[in-house]
């Protein structure tokens, strides 16, 4: 019986793999683990205040990033700055700390910024990547591999600002147990949205373009596996599966308003 390889509970899980780092550091460090603890640390780790000097980076990742209003002022500095003279010294600004590791430009994308509603959500990615044991919220050999290969400075970053160990950045080796757990519990859906993509058929893609897609690849998974006898967890997570891409093929055809069901199932894919 071959085992349904497709992420559950996916949506508005958008993060970087990096932030993964706490999550396990956090659970490997406490007796007993709950998504209270672990969502709360994580997004109030990474939302403290840290002062720095705006620079073409930050006010780029300013003037792109940050859309609540609740930035007004600094986007408006960070504009004018760029449109401004730059021979004088740098401003000192408030930036969270996430934002600061965002910013970074050798990062491939500077999407990911974890806001406090959705604390609950983020550490479910453990689970579904097999990095934190579901129900006790352990940590298993996975996550302590991770740990390993995680030097201290960038687990140190989190709590002080340290650009040269930026922990959003991923090592090599680091990105290829990331890419195994991947492929180990979503490679159904994944190879063939990545293969899709890769051919580059689509030339320069968004994620709205991939979202496009997975509707068929979602009704390939559940037409191969429901020829077989399958366990009922299984069926039921085929059945979700089966609502998602309805939800996502009736966007097809429609304007673009916003995040929905497809830029949410892909983002977290493409992402990575």
């Amino acid at each position: 019986m071959a085992k349904l390889r497709v992420l559950g509970s996916i949506y508005r899980q958008m993060q970087r793999l990096g932030y993964l780092k706490r999550v396990i550091w956090r659970v490997n460090t406490l007796s007993t683990s709950n998504l209270n603890n672990l969502g709360k640390d994580l997004v109030g780790t990474v939302s403290q205040t840290v002062r720095v000097p705006l620079n073409e980076a930050r006010a780029s990742y300013i003037k792109q990033r940050l859309q609540d209003r609740t930035y007004q002022t600094l986007k408006v500095q960070a504009s004018a700055w760029l449109a401004g003279d730059r021979s004088t010294d740098l401003p000192i600004i408030a930036l969270e700390l996430q934002d600061c590791y965002l910013a970074d430009p050798t990062l491939p994308s500077q999407v990911g910024k974890l806001v406090d509603q959705d604390w609950r959500r983020y550490p479910v990615l453990g689970v579904a990547l097999g990095f934190v044991r579901a129900g006790t919220y352990s940590a298993n050999t996975r996550a302590l591999s991770l740990l390993r290969l995680t030097p201290e400075a960038e687990l140190r970053a989190f709590t002080e600002y340290q650009p040269e160990s930026n922990p959003l950045r991923l090592s090599r080796s680091q990105a290829l147990l990331m890419l195994y757990a991947l492929l180990e519990n979503d490679g159904e859906i994944v190879a063939a949205l990545w293969a899709r993509l890769a051919s580059g058929r689509l030339g320069t893609f968004s994620d709205r373009d991939a979202g496009n897609l997975l509707p068929e690849i979602y009704r390939g998974v559940i037409a191969r596996h429901r020829k077989g006898s399958i366990p009922a967890d299984q069926r039921d997570r085929l059945i979700v599966l089966e609502t998602s891409a309805e939800k996502i093929a009736n966007r097809l055809d429609k304007a673009y308003t916003g995040g929905s069901a497809r830029e949410e199932a892909s983002a977290p894919r493409i992402e990575p």
